[in-house]
């Protein structure tokens, strides 16, 4: 019977609870890039260390053909893989059943941590195999976002993109090495991410001036009857105005074209 494949995120050299160390420790192979092996080396695994080039189906192959021997793979990755990272290719190619995932924290909640901001509000882009336009539209439209950018498309190049097509003006963070022993983040504005030469390791994190806490504080369901023009308190109240919106299941992007309704109700 084949084992099953563990992937185990890490960051500088750190993995994230025992679960993640028993399948280091128990590994008949450490798969992963030089830098990953490089750092887990201190701790004396006893894994025979792959060092993985090439193509993301070659690791896929590798990983099929030494479980299906009854080794015991351990594949190495950055942060949580299973947010933007190898566990879908994995997942695709051998199936859920066959894996073991044991993530560490995504490098997307490690920059909003280090920039002090909550990102359950956040749209998150990516230029890893991506066209960079697609990371422009996504920080264009949003007043709070992260963009992992890639060699192909440095935090400079988002920069320059962004200006280029108009962007509003944004407070950034450029989060870089996050988990590392060098780690460093750098506040700047579009003009300095434009100009400025970065580390491609990095997460690039946006916010709109002053929309960094409250970041989706413009949506309100059930605003108080002061909020609208209304005569001799002929408005639909509040907790049916609020009741009324949450069963439209309105998506979140889009415009509702109300014909008919007046004073803050919804029209038949």
């Amino acid at each position: 019977m084949a084992e099953r494949v563990s992937i185990v995120g890490l960051h500088g050299g750190a993995w994230y609870g025992p679960s993640a160390e028993r399948a280091l420790r128990g590994a008949d192979l450490l798969v992963g890039a030089a830098r990953q092996l490089e750092d887990l080396a201190p701790a004396g695994l006893g894994g025979e260390p792959v060092e993985l080039w090439g193509r993301m189906d070659e690791l896929a192959e590798l990983c099929a053909g030494r479980a299906a021997q009854g080794r015991r793979v351990c594949v190495l990755a950055a942060g949580d893989p299973g947010f933007f990272g190898v566990v879908r290719l994995l997942a695709a190619r051998l199936g859920p059943d066959a894996l073991d995932v044991h993530p560490a924290p995504s490098s997307v909640s490690l920059a909003f941590a280090r920039a002090g901001l909550p990102w359950d509000d956040a749209v998150v882009a990516t230029c890893h195999g991506r066209p960079l336009a697609g990371a422009v539209a996504a920080v264009s439209g949003s007043p709070k976002a992260a963009v992992l950018v890639s060699p192909d498309s440095p935090p400079e190049a988002l920069g320059a993109a962004l200006v280029a097509a108009g962007c509003p003006e944004r407070d950034v963070w450029v989060c870089t090495r996050l988990g590392e022993g060098d780690e460093s983040v750098v506040c700047t504005d579009l003009a300095g991410l434009a100009g400025g030469c970065f580390d491609p390791l990095s997460v690039v994190v946006l916010v709109s001036p002053g929309a960094g806490v409250a970041g989706a504080a413009g949506v309100a369901w059930g605003l108080d009857e002061a909020a609208y023009e209304h005569r001799a308190g002929m408005i639909t109240k509040a907790e049916v105005r609020a009741v009324a919106l949450a069963k439209l299941s309105l998506p979140p992007r889009g415009v509702l074209w109300d014909v008919g309704a007046g004073s803050g109700s919804v029209a038949v």
